[in-house]
């Protein structure tokens, strides 16, 4: 299974083109985060950016620009920092994100 989108608003800002996509994780995380393709799920052209805004359960969702991977974070409380697990069930953790482009 892979993480899955839906697109909450697409509009358009002057030039450029945004939308809110909801992101849903995996059953098993994968090591180094979750493929998204934003461009097919939203048909643009290309993406310029994207904006992680919020998540639900903890999770600190971060954008690998450069992969095209949307990672996930955790913080314990005090002062433990890092990327989910690999195979860490993540099925009911939502990211939302803002997502720039053409």
């Amino acid at each position: 299974m892979a993480a899955t989108t839906s697109i909450t608003y697409d509009g358009v800002w002057g030039d450029v083109k945004s939308a809110l996509v909801e992101v849903t994780f995996d059953s098993s995380y994968p090591t180094g985060g979750e493929a998204v393709d934003f461009a097919t799920a939203l048909d643009w052209y290309s993406i310029t950016a994207v904006l992680p805004v919020s998540s639900s359960g903890g999770i600190i969702p971060v954008w690998d620009a450069t992969n095209s991977l949307l990672m996930a974070f955790y913080q314990d409380g005090t002062t433990e920092f890092g990327q989910v697990s690999s195979t860490d069930d993540l099925s009911a953790e939502t990211a939302t994100c803002l997502v720039i482009g053409i």
